[in-house]
């Protein structure tokens, strides 16, 4: 496996145009294999809180590929690449000609990144973040623990960030700080300065944007060495409270911050959103017009789908002669094969429109939304991602629990992913919705068959919603304790 590969096939951050892209990047989205006990580079771990641009700024530094999204919980797991950097060589191999000394050869050295989920604190209250505790503080099983952290801070709420940047800065290894966001910053008229702010905190700042691998050239520089970083003379306080408070306000002071204003157009589909009344109708709307559009866009394509299997069926028929080979090529292998396939439309336009509510943002609003009548249910709002997600599949839905923070919850909402309405049971609501409701039927400007397939969707999301609660309520687990 070569050591760190770019989209464009070059060595991420070498300018050598001669080198050949080595077709073993690890291009899979998972990061490298675990590096080996005996393996001395120097390992440092990408931590920071959620939606901060982690992942992007992994991905630049590597070149994996990593999922990345505007919304927290995209990062589940750890992940390890591979950062090849420059390093001068040391003086005693300097090559000399006549009395001047030739220019400083360079080498390259390779660290290791680790990019750990997202989090606001190291007190955990998920796995995942329990994955970030015990990799700071003690190392996991077989993974020793980082020699250095890159926290990623977004500016545009630097307060908040801060907090962990106290809590790391307490764990007695080399920190430096990726200041994330500045285009944002700057776009919404705020203000920060690095340099003030590495004076301010003791520890090397630098601004980046993820998503332009030209600015973190910088960190890649910090990381050639990550043990001569400076640190402060004396750790923040440790432990939350007025002292930790007046220390983020000190730091706030002397880099100059000023708050970025809101975003005029955000902060007004917020305001409707987000409503308790409109947000809610805005909701339904939202879940109507997807199914409606699942139902009307992709039973055209299901019909193309049969119609190609059922002729390829008639085809084995007509030329296979044996009565019995062509039954099993007809019916059984290319029926089956057809069956199968004629799903993938619906499945394909729900994962569609979901990334699409992704991207716009709407689904943490959605979740934030959804928290108030979740928590009817005994739940909270980030199951919602889950359950919808468990309509298209309920493997994906179970996944998506991780990053749940309380147990019960947890297990509540993947007992309950697979009551949702997945693509398996359209065969028969379209069957039986064919039976009952004609094609040509009208639920005012809307298809009747696609409103009756929205209503049996809301049902078994209802039906999810009072199976969770009766869950919760007979679970003999201990609710966990959640940090104050």
């Amino acid at each position: 496996m070569s050591d760190c590969c770019s989209p464009g096939g070059g060595l991420s951050g070498d300018a050598d145009p001669g080198h050949v892209h080595d077709p073993s990047c690890a291009h899979h989205g998972t990061g490298i294999p675990e590096p080996g006990a005996d393996d001395t580079r120097a390992r440092i771990a990408l931590i920071g809180s959620p939606n901060a641009g982690k992942t992007s700024i992994f991905n630049a530094l590597t070149g994996l590929r990593l999922k990345t999204g505007n919304y927290p919980g995209v990062t589940v797991t750890r992940s390890v690449g591979r950062v090849r950097i420059r390093a001068a060589e040391p003086a005693s191999a300097l090559v000399t000609a006549g009395s001047a000394a030739a220019p400083v050869k360079k080498k390259h050295q390779h660290a290791y990144l680790e990019d750990l989920p997202g989090t606001y604190s190291l007190t955990p209250i998920s796995p995942d973040e329990q994955v970030v505790a015990d990799l700071l503080t003690d190392g996991l099983k077989g993974v020793r623990r980082p020699d250095a952290a890159l926290v990623v801070v977004d500016a545009t709420v630097l307060e908040r960030s801060l907090a962990l940047v106290a809590e790391t800065l307490n764990l007695g290894i080399p920190v430096a700080v990726a200041l994330s966001m500045c285009d944002e910053m700057e776009r919404r008229n705020g203000h920060v300065d690095p340099a003030a702010l590495e004076e301010a905190l003791g520890v090397p700042v630098r601004a980046v944007i993820g998503t332009k691998p030209s600015t973190l050239e910088p960190v890649r520089r910090l990381l050639a060495d990550p043990a001569a970083w400076p640190r402060p003379v004396v750790p923040p306080p440790a432990e939350p409270g007025r002292e930790r408070a007046d220390w983020i306000a000190s730091a706030l002071a002397e880099s100059g911050y000023r708050t970025p204003r809101e975003h005029s157009i955000t902060t007004a589909v917020d305001r409707l959103l987000l409503h308790p009344a409109w947000g809610t109708l805005v909701f339904l709307a939202v879940m109507f017009a997807f199914f409606q559009v699942i139902f009307t866009l992709a039973a055209p394509l299901q019909d193309y789908i049969e119609t190609f299997f059922g002729w390829l069926g008639t085809l084995v028929t007509d030329h296979v002669s044996q009565p019995l080979l062509a039954d099993f090529l007809g019916t059984a292998l290319i029926g089956g094969v057809g069956g199968v396939l004629v799903f993938v439309p619906q499945i394909m336009l729900m994962f569609l429109l979901i990334s699409l509510l992704e991207n716009v943002g709407y689904m943490s609003r959605a979740a934030f939304l959804t928290d108030r009548v979740m928590s009817r249910a005994g739940l909270e709002g980030r199951a919602f991602v889950a359950m919808l997600s468990s309509f298209a599949c309920a493997v994906p839905g179970i996944m998506a629990t991780r990053t749940i923070p309380s147990s019960r919850d947890r297990i509540a909402t993947t007992i309950t992913a697979p009551l949702m309405t997945c693509s398996a049971r359209i065969p028969v609501f379209v069957l039986l919705i064919g039976m009952v409701i004609s094609k040509d039927a009208r639920f005012g400007p809307f298809n009747a068959q696609g409103t009756a397939m929205f209503g049996l969707y809301l049902l078994g999301g209802l039906s999810a919603m009072i199976a969770a609660a009766r869950s919760k309520r007979t679970h003999s687990r201990r609710r966990a304790r959640m940090p104050g």
